[in-house]
């Protein structure tokens, strides 16, 4: 088992598992709380400016536009960016 620990993040990954099966958690805190993000699947990897976030549309769904910094415009896609903060929020109301 491998963990990568930043200053209230931590990811941790199985390295006996395959590629194509690995899943990974991540574990975050607010409020005193610990809360683990599982991911089961890493989809493509892009690199991404901060220059060509948008602003958030104002048709979004507003639960969603409310908890949303910005948005990034994908060939057919467009792609919300949440802070970990406002993601959790968004989790807990809907947990």
């Amino acid at each position: 088992m491998s963990h990568v620990l930043g200053s209230d993040v931590a990811v941790a990954s199985d390295d006996e598992e395959s590629g194509a099966d690995q899943k990974y958690s991540i574990t975050v805190e607010k409020n005193q709380i610990l809360y683990t993000l599982l991911v089961d699947n890493i989809g493509n990897v892009s690199v991404l400016l901060d220059k060509g976030m948008d602003n958030v549309p104002p048709n979004l769904d507003p639960q969603f536009r409310n908890k949303a910094s910005g948005v990034y415009r994908l060939k057919g896609e467009l792609l919300a960016v949440f802070e970990v903060d406002k993601a959790l929020e968004l989790l807990i109301e809907f947990g």
